[in-house]
């Protein structure tokens, strides 16, 4: 910590307005220090929600990324929170402030004392969703990556495991929405969505819509090999399967781009490894389609 004082002086103007005030550290997900002056040397941020691992709808990362400040829902199974997130800069370095106020008793959620915890845990929870997720496919979006990715590299940069992430794209969909309707398209994009969803190790890796019908499978602990194994799987699947708009049969495929972080080399930031996936799925588009380039 370069200045404890300077840290504690921008928490205690706020101490008599809300219940807890924090720095925290976003990528590595540690609190800094609070507004008793609290200075941890264990645990994580995500530790107050009586959470096993960080939360998915990260506002700090957001906060971070996006240089603004940004508004949650939280629930530690006791009450329910206002998280508001706001970076803020001392010198060259950046910092998070969250700010936590108690709105149990605010009626945020109707009923709540009638609810149970996982009740209500499930109510905050698809509040929170709609800023990460996808509104067409249900999987999570750009914004997910922007706030998850970095803190995947990072984990397993640190614990020296492989990882790689897979760019895929559905082949001439251009034509599928000419030829059939953007209705149908968008049914393509959900099933599409949602053969992926069903391909990846439930609880290891996640997949998200990038932008228009290209998305991105995170593979944690995934080296090259296994990488390009789980991409033909899923691009067999494609080629495969008959999807249907309205009684009519299309047939897809779709081609991928892999980009694996090597354990020995860790110095590497989200953008890269978008950038050389996209570009191998660049080269696999451009030499015939429905492939997986390594």
């Amino acid at each position: 910590m370069d200045n404890v004082n300077v840290l504690l002086e921008h928490l205690s103007v706020f101490k008599n307005l809300y219940e807890m005030v924090r720095i925290v550290d976003p990528i590595n997900k540690r609190v800094i220090i609070d507004n008793k002056g609290y200075i941890p040397t264990v645990g994580n941020c995500f530790d107050l929600w009586k959470s096993k691992s960080y939360c998915s709808n990260c506002i700090s990362m957001r906060a971070y990324n996006e240089e603004n400040t940004f508004v949650k829902i939280e629930y530690n199974k006791e009450k329910i929170y206002m998280v508001i997130a706001s970076p803020f800069n001392i010198g060259t370095n950046k910092y998070i402030l969250e700010l936590l106020k108690d709105i149990t008793d605010c009626s945020i959620i109707e009923n709540y004392v009638n609810k149970t915890v996982d009740e209500v845990q499930k109510i905050i929870e698809e509040m929170n969703n709609k800023i990460i997720k996808d509104e067409l496919t249900g999987i999570y979006n750009k914004r997910y990556i922007n706030e998850r990715l970095p803190i995947d590299i990072i984990k397993n940069s640190n614990e020296k495991n492989s990882f790689s992430i897979l760019m895929t794209d559905i082949d001439h969909f251009k034509f599928v929405n000419d030829n059939y309707g953007h209705l149908a398209g968008d049914k393509i994009l959900v099933d599409f969505a949602y053969i992926l969803s069903k391909s990846i190790r439930e609880g290891i890796d996640w997949v998200a819509r990038y932008g228009g019908e290209e998305f991105i499978i995170v593979l944690n602990y995934a080296d090259n090999s296994i990488a390009y194994e789980i991409a033909e799987k899923i691009r067999r699947s494609i080629e495969n399967n008959i999807f249907t708009y309205e009684g009519q049969e299309i047939k897809i495929t779709a081609s991928f781009g892999i980009c694996t972080m090597p354990n020995d080399d860790m110095d590497w930031k989200a953008n890269d490894m978008i950038l050389l996936a996209d570009k191998k799925l660049y080269e696999a588009k451009n030499t015939g389609r429905n492939k997986t380039v390594k």
